[in-house]
């Protein structure tokens, strides 16, 4: 199941020109675009862009239609379809948790249901999951993540292992 994700490949020279150019307001008045579309197409960080912005810095770079755009594949699943095997992290097994906090929910249910039923239907020679529940240890929600494929579902708020993993991610400590 590849998936294929358009690009522009204008950030790099639209960088070496705002080196030339010294301001994106100066650069983005040169090309005749707005300063913020200047910006979104030097991150490629963009949903839209106009046909007219566009042509102009196509025009102000002399860029063919094969200098702007590229279209990369994206495999997000194959890892999954490899190994066989992945871990679903669904917080706790039941409302009736311990831990008052974290209380599995009807939407945590059908989020869980809905990525199990894609696996069976979509990535078919993928295995049922190893289903994660209450887990409440760092480092083993931390080990598990990093040597298996792992799916979570639930917010922080209903689900221990997300918070574990995010608050790792951005290298804060979990609320106990």
């Amino acid at each position: 199941m590849k998936k294929r994700v358009l690009r522009t490949k204008l950030a790099e020279r639209l960088k070496r020109q705002l080196e030339v150019e010294g301001s994106k307001s100066a650069l983005a008045a040169k090309i005749g675009v707005s300063p913020q579309k200047l910006t979104a197409m030097m991150g490629d960080d963009w949903n839209y862009i106009t046909r007219d912005s566009l042509e102009k810095v196509a025009d102000y770079l002399e860029l063919g239609v094969a200098d702007i755009f590229e279209l990369l594949e994206v495999d997000f699943w194959k890892p999954i379809v490899d190994a066989k095997d992945w871990h679903l992290f669904e917080g706790p097994q039941s409302p009736l948790t311990h831990r008052k906090e974290f209380q599995k929910t009807r939407y945590n249910d059908e989020a869980s249901q809905t990525v199990k039923k894609f696996m069976r239907e979509v990535l078919r020679q993928v295995n049922e999951p190893v289903e994660e529940h209450d887990q409440d240890e760092d480092e083993q929600v931390m080990k598990k993540a990093r040597t298996h494929n792992c799916i979570v579902v639930g917010s922080q708020k209903t689900n221990k292992a997300t918070e574990i993993l995010v608050s790792r991610f951005f290298g804060a400590v979990a609320a106990v």
